[in-house]
């Protein structure tokens, strides 16, 4: 299930669904950060993310007003959580949980039926 902002901590593993759900873009929630923007000046923004950047990941052509970064970086990269999203839904990565839990909580099953009982997860 989506989950809100506010309820990000920093170390918090991340990741936002892309190209309908077919695959999803992980990252690490930092919180509070420096990032350096195009013309090399240093910036602090509160939700910054680290997270990789490929070629063609990005459709973010001209710098971003809060964290300085545009789509010609690649590698890894620190960002605001905005640019980390690109308006897509927000997920937090629970460890400790089956891989089949998390699928069925992507596409919003909320109930699984288990010997004729609703059972919520």
């Amino acid at each position: 299930m989506p989950v809100r902002r506010d309820s990000l901590r920093p170390g918090d593993h991340i990741y936002s669904d892309r190209c309908l759900r077919v695959y999803f873009h992980h990252g690490i929630y930092v919180g509070k950060a420096t990032v350096t923007n195009s013309r090399n000046e240093e910036k602090e923004i509160d939700d910054a993310v680290i997270h990789f950047m490929g070629v063609g990941k990005s459709n973010n052509k001209t710098p971003c007003e809060r964290c300085g970064h545009r789509s010609r970086r690649i590698g890894v990269v620190i960002t605001c959580l905005e640019c980390f999203l690109e308006g897509q839904s927000l997920y937090v990565y629970e460890y400790d949980v089956p891989y089949l839990m998390l699928r069925l909580k992507q596409v919003e099953l909320a109930v699984l039926i288990l010997a004729g009982q609703p059972i919520r997860f």
